[in-house]
């Protein structure tokens, strides 16, 4: 199958060079346009060379005809074309009599420019998108020219307005083509200076030496490397240049003048400092760090003249290279974002000085004997490679800081004078990219619907609310005019404020994942704050514990602890807002992290720490126990409240709410400063005393809990449904044992079960359990209640392979004798009700364990 290229313009010039290119490719068929198909420019065409495959036709398209487009894509029939791979709009007009200001512009130049460059192109468009839409990855391509850019006229010092106006028009055009053409390449290419005929006369008339242009072979070359990449998701719809640098100022303009790229050089950073997000001044403007990297030339001091001035020649041509896209491998390139590079960029996965932990492989002999568990892990270490990705990394990666800490380390070490202002350029410029990670974070993941803010409403006069009543009199509509001035007032004062979240998206899993990312990061600071404020009560310095002690206690004597609390939150404040953090800073965080001795103070760190492999799994190791239980001690609370509000003991709610009538006498007859006095010493009890028995001995922390203290002994849910079961055995056995010896031990309830690959039965009796198999009904186990310790319902996750009549449901039974010894009975099918049995049928005294 060929390769279909149409090429507009192709008797000369870059047109007459696209298609020397294509033809020299195999298997290609090159439909060249020109505007006289007999002429002596067009016959040269059938001449050029063609590679195995490849042919050309001729068409004429007049790019001012509004039929030519169309009846050459009908001829194109006759030679069995019924689609095009690659169209590349090529011809235009560049009259160099149309040079000139705006101001002195004709008009007519001005349209015979968008004839042609303008609407040419989209008649060319309309008539080959039929074509283009049959094949498998169409591409448009619109040769434009930097002079199109509306950002960058401000550096051009030829008033080219006719030729770049038109050129800019054809640049949104392919934007809108890219948009409303979802399976279509639509891309505008800027070439280049290039050494064409119209190029040469454009130099000689604004004088522009030749050196500064683009050899033709390297603009195509360019080009068609970059048609040939481009795709719908990365290139499509942006306006690119023939070679790697990006359509900025410093590397597109071919006319730059010295006065303009001297104004368009900029200083070394300052550098006291690692900047954070910029500052808005009272000007509600950001003060931005200039983003483009600053080019200094410095020559030694033990340079001569001849030297230096051979140093500064060298740099003045290597920035006209640059600026002309004729840069050698020798020049150094810079790259300069229009607002902020992208947030996406490859992960740095640099430490300072200890390696990440390695990720456990699988390996044959765990594939072997545990090939479900092995697996299972497996996914699991991916799953938390992707929650560290999504979720928990910081805006400013720990690569990305040991780069910066590695790039002052060179500044530091540099030995001549060109190392060192090679070391500074690189510094420099990884302290101005943050600001560009800052934006581009929190836009690209963050920011997904912007609205204009409303304009401001004018404030209406009262007469404007009056009207004339029945009787003549003059009214005021007090609640219209009420409601306007809040309306006003509310906009004036806080506009920005009013609508926000008026239309959150839909509740899935990827629309709250920011939010959850937000909160993470953005309290991070408070998470290292907690972490802290967690060792002093835990006593794990007590140095350190017993100075704070004296410290709070001495301040609640002279009344100063508030005062003290506030002062400390203005010092920290004015202390970010006065002292930089440093680069010495970074480096000690950077070590903190990598330290594996060093407990995490907040969740990026202990994500650095574990590695992207095994970071889930062990936070579920550490903070799941401790998760599980605060949420089964707020779940008792609640039940707690709602059996207090309803009687459930009426003894124990008459004894609560007799400690709050005697607190409501003491808060209304004891002084208010001895109340705030005897709060402060109350939280400091707390502090130092509770808080590290709870924390310390887990098992004792209901006694330290103070809500606990006020509502004692008013039972859970749990604890009520027991003590229920238990009056309820306590009632059927007194009915079932009517005229029956208090001895008899008398079977209740048959469970089926298995134990130890036997099956049986789990017989529950008024004194004692047992299980017994079902073949020789021989006895296992017999166990009385006040010799059961623990009771336990366990599920399993089935596997796919299992049973069919497994239930995953088993029972758990230990007891006091034989060193704690215990039976797990399996599939049990009825094992919540064996349970249940089991607590209402002992006269035991049970605790929830769970």
């Amino acid at each position: 199958m060929t390769y279909n290229v149409l090429i507009s313009g192709a008797n000369k010039g870059i047109g007459y060079a696209f298609v020397t290119k294509y033809l020299s490719r195999p298997n290609t068929t090159v439909i060249a346009t020109v505007r006289q198909p007999n002429s002596p420019e067009a016959a040269r065409l059938n001449e050029l060379p063609k590679a195995e495959g490849s042919s050309i036709i001729i068409v004429k398209i007049e790019s001012t005809s509004d039929t030519d487009a169309q009846e050459a894509m009908s001829s194109l029939d006759g030679h069995q074309i019924n689609r095009l791979d690659l169209v590349i709009a090529n011809s235009g007009l560049f009259a160099i009599h149309a040079f000139v200001e705006v101001s002195k512009m004709q008009t007519k130049d001005l349209m015979e420019h968008f004839d042609v460059n303008t609407a040419g192109t989209v008649r060319l468009f309309q008539a080959t998108l039929p074509l283009l839409q049959k094949a498998e990855k169409p591409v448009f391509a619109y040769i434009s020219s930097v002079v199109g850019s509306i950002s960058m006229q401000e550096y051009f010092v030829p008033p080219i307005a006719s030729y770049g106006a038109s050129k800019a028009a054809m640049n949104l055009l392919i934007r809108r083509i890219h948009i409303e053409n979802p399976d279509l390449i639509a891309v505008a290419i800027h070439p280049g200076g290039i050494q064409t005929d119209n190029g040469r006369k454009a130099q000689e008339a604004l004088g522009v030496p030749e050196d500064r242009t683009t050899p033709m072979d390297v603009a195509i070359d360019g080009m068609v490397g970059k048609i040939d990449k481009a795709t719908r998701e990365e290139t499509s719809g942006m306006f690119l240049s023939f070679d790697e640098n990006p359509l900025t100022c410093r590397s597109s303009l071919p006319y730059l003048t010295d006065r303009d790229a001297a104004a368009m050089e900029t200083k070394p950073v300052e550098t006291k400092g690692v900047p954070d997000r910029a500052i808005i001044n009272q000007h509600d403007r950001v003060q931005l760090t200039n983003p483009v990297t600053p080019d200094h030339t410095v020559s030694p001091t033990h340079h001569s003249l001849k030297d230096s001035l051979n140093d500064r020649r060298h740099s003045a041509a290597a920035k006209a290279r640059r600026v002309l896209h004729i840069s050698k491998p020798s020049d150094t390139s810079t790259t300069n974002p229009i607002l902020a590079n992208d947030s996406t960029a490859k992960s740095n996965r640099s430490r300072l000085g200890h390696d990440l932990p390695e990720p456990s492989s699988i390996s044959v002999d765990a594939l072997l004997h545990h090939p479900v568990d092995t697996i299972k892990d497996k996914i699991s270490a991916q799953s938390s490679q992707q929650a560290a990705a999504n979720i928990a990394t910081k805006e400013i990666s720990h690569g990305q800081e040991v780069k910066l800490v590695q790039a002052e380390d060179r500044v530091q070490e540099a030995v001549t004078e060109r190392e060192r202002e090679i070391a500074v350029q690189e510094r420099d410029g990884l302290i101005r990219e943050r600001q560009n990670i800052y934006v581009r974070w929190t836009m690209d993941r963050h920011v997904a619907q912007c609205r204009v803010m409303p304009k401001n409403i004018a404030k209406k006069s009262r007469s404007e609310f009056e009207h004339k009543t029945l009787d003549g009199h003059t009214a005021v509509d007090w609640r219209a005019y009420g409601t306007h001035l809040a309306q006003y007032y509310a906009q004036q004062y806080g506009g920005q404020y009013i609508g926000y979240g008026s239309s959150p998206p839909e509740l899935t899993k990827e629309s709250i994942m920011p939010n959850v990312e937000r909160t993470i990061i953005a309290s991070a600071p408070f998470q290292r704050f907690v972490m802290r404020i967690r060792k002093v009560y835990r006593w794990e310095d007590p140095a350190t514990t017993s100075t704070v002690l004296v410290l709070y206690m001495t301040l609640v004597y002279y009344s100063l602890l508030l005062p003290s609390m506030l002062s400390g939150v203005v010092y920290l404040i004015l202390r970010k807002r006065f002292v930089d953090k440093t680069l010495e800073d970074v480096r000690t965080d950077l070590e903190r992290t990598e330290d594996q001795q060093q407990d995490p103070l907040d969740l990026t760190e202990f994500i650095e720490k574990q590695g992207d492999g095994s970071w889930l799994e062990r936070l579920q190791e550490v903070a799941g126990p401790w998760v599980m239980v605060q949420l089964a001690d707020i779940a008792n609370m609640f039940e707690i409240l709602r059996n207090f509000y309803e009687w459930r003991v009426p003894s124990r709610t008459m004894a609560t709410l007799s400690l709050f009538v005697v607190g409501i006498i003491i808060t209304t007859f004891v002084p208010t400063y001895v109340l705030i006095k005897s709060a402060q010493i109350g939280a400091g009890i707390a502090f130092f005393g509770l808080f590290p028995l709870a924390s310390n001995f887990p098992d004792y922390r209901l006694l330290a809990s103070v809500p606990r203290r006020v509502f004692w002994n008013i039972p859970t849910h749990a604890e009520w449904a027991i003590k229920s079961l238990q009056d309820e055995g306590d009632h059927y056995q007194q009915n079932e044992n009517v005229g029956l010896a208090t001895s008899t031990n008398k079977d209740y309830g048959f469970y089926s079960a298995h134990l130890n690959g036997d099956k049986g039965r789990l017989i529950i009796s008024s004194r004692s359990i047992r299980f017994e198999t079902n073949i020789g009904h021989r006895v296992i186990f017999v166990l009385n209640y006040d010799l059961i310790f623990t009771i336990e319902k366990k599920e399993r996750n089935k596997s796919k392979l299992a049973p069919v009549k497994d239930t995953g449901r088993d029972l758990r039974i230990s007891s006091k004798l034989d060193g704690d010894k215990e039976w797990l009975l399996t599939n049990m099918e009825d094992r919540d009700q064996a349970f249940s049995q089991i607590v209402g049928f002992s006269k035991t005294r049970w605790q929830v364990a769970w």
